[in-house]
């Protein structure tokens, strides 16, 4: 009996667990219970896929790397700081213990398992293609959403246990949010998939049915995020495209870009909502935005004082009795608040692991758009760092799950390229 080799595994891809992979991020945003209670509909996905890899390759993978152990130690962190403010803090419910435990490991074990997916394709497009078709339905159903189309906003609140959703007066403007309940968690889920479009086309050389599906991808990604009226994923966006994609090559896609977002805006109610969030953002002489300021204010009276408190241990969830904001608006303040200050350094290494494994990935590539996907990841990284600042991408429905996916399936797509290669070269 032959021994399956990597090169041999990889010659079945596993299509459809890459498929339930992309639906993990995409459904991050539902509501708890829909299904089976206390579960997202990402959750059961997850767990089907955990079931099915174990079933599929039977521990025939490996099964962490590098990343993966800066990703256990944030995790393993969180969950430690947990179990201490938990113990001190007799207040606080028991009932929410398992809960608070596994809100850290989730993303350690879905970037486990699209590591394990990762190596176990022979192409990323097995993957890409996918998650890209599903972000350009997210960012069509934002537009929907935004033009009122039927019970669309109904549906969706339903979906994602968001009541406002309904009421687009609570708001300045209304902002698409898609299967997600909130615009930040759109926009993020969106830009990443743009970025790592806009980088592809850009930096690699593609076959002209491929170039095709991930412009339209970029496209609809683009016209989703202008949707949600959000600065960071416009800018995000904005930045790929100088860096990776201005070029006397892709100058006919820029300029068609172009054309097709400003009909697509101004053919809708999107230009005059993002016009209004201007207006609303820069009311005044002030050329920094008005929610910035808003976030300062509300870290100085609400959560610099919990951190004081306890720099080294964290304060542990916030109860709802204690009246404090509903939203803490930095990843940096989430974990400083829930963890301390070791919470906020195992983040840091992680960020840092992140890029560096994705920088080596990038300059040692030569899997056809490996490079590509690896450099997109690098620089959003880099961008992740800045504007944590202002919201918990990390931690939050649609970026994070995506994040870690992405990382997953390229840094386990990079080993068993490596692997292969090695494999090859020794015979």
């Amino acid at each position: 009996m032959t021994r399956a080799t990597p090169l041999m595994e990889q010659e079945r891809s596993p299509h459809v667990l890459a498929l339930l992979l992309a639906l993990v991020a995409a459904t991050s945003g539902t509501e708890r219970g829909l299904i089976v209670p206390g579960l997202k509909l990402s959750d059961i996905v997850l767990v089907v896929l955990i079931g099915a890899i174990f079933v599929r390759w039977l521990g025939r993978w490996r099964i962490i790397d590098g990343l993966g152990l800066a990703v256990l130690g944030y995790a393993g962190v969180y969950a430690l700081m947990t179990l201490i403010n938990f113990a001190q803090r007799p207040e606080l419910p028991v009932s929410e213990l398992l809960p608070e435990l596994l809100s850290g490991p989730q993303f350690l074990l879905l970037y486990l398992v699209a590591f394990a997916i990762g190596q176990k394709t022979d192409r990323l497009t097995v993957w890409l293609k996918p998650t890209m078709i599903i972000a350009s339905l997210m960012g069509l159903l934002a537009v929907v959403q935004v033009l009122d189309v039927g019970p669309t906003r109904e549906i969706l609140s339903v979906l994602t246990g968001a009541e406002r959703l309904l009421d687009p007066l609570e708001w300045q403007v209304y902002r698409g949010t898609g299967l997600f309940p909130s615009w930040h968690a759109l926009g993020m889920y969106l830009a990443i998939h743009a970025v790592i479009a806009i980088v592809l086309i850009g930096r690699e050389t593609l076959e002209p049915r491929t170039r095709r599906w991930l412009f339209v991808a970029a496209i609809m990604c683009s016209i989703g995020i202008l949707t949600t009226t959000t600065g960071t994923p416009m800018v995000i966006v904005a930045v790929a495209i100088l860096l990776y994609l201005l070029s006397p090559r892709n100058a006919v896609l820029v300029v068609l870009a172009g054309v097709v977002l400003t009909v697509g805006a101004t053919a809708t109610p999107i230009w005059e909502n993002i016009s209004q969030r201007i207006a609303v953002q820069f009311d005044g002489d002030s050329l920094i935005p008005s929610s910035f300021m808003y976030r300062v204010r509300i870290w100085e009276r609400d959560f610099i004082p919990l951190i004081e408190q306890s720099p080294w241990t964290g304060h542990g969830p916030v109860l709802a009795e204690a009246g404090l904001f509903e939203y803490m608006e930095s990843m940096y303040i989430t974990v400083l608040v829930y963890g301390g200050i070791p919470l906020l350094l195992a983040l840091a290494v992680l960020v840092v692991a992140a890029w560096a494994r994705m920088r080596a990935v990038a300059s040692t590539a030569v899997a056809p758009m490996l490079s590509g996907a690896s450099r997109a990841m690098k620089f959003l990284m880099v961008m992740l760092a800045g504007f944590m600042v202002i919201h918990p991408y990390l931690a939050d429905a649609g970026g994070a799950p995506m994040v870690f996916t992405a990382l997953g399936v390229v840094s386990g797509f990079a080993y068993s390229q490596r692997a292969t290669t090695t494999e090859a070269i020794a015979r």
